[in-house]
């Protein structure tokens, strides 16, 4: 999670957040895109997930594996980088 918002899920001893501004950080170290398709992506709630890619996808970095809808969550990320694409 890298969002402010939201409060601790209950039912787990580990919740896994870091800050918004760590965005920068990844796309500063040029990733293209990241899953959040794992147990700890809703560990402050869906606001903070949905805001943890948006703020993911303003930086330029592609999200997969999480979104508003089932078919948004379930959408491809395809990358192309010199004649070879990976998905």
């Amino acid at each position: 999670v890298l969002s402010p918002l939201g409060e601790p899920a209950p039912g787990s001893s580990f919740k896994l957040r870091a800050p918004a501004e760590r965005v920068d950080i990844l796309a500063a170290a040029a990733f293209d895109a990241v899953t959040c398709a794992n147990n700890h992506a809703l560990d402050y709630g869906l606001e903070a997930a949905l805001d943890s890619r948006a703020r993911l996808e303003r930086a330029g970095v592609r999200v997969c594996g999480l979104g508003a809808t089932p078919a948004e969550a379930r959408a491809p990320v395809v990358l192309e980088a010199n004649g070879l694409r990976v998905g």
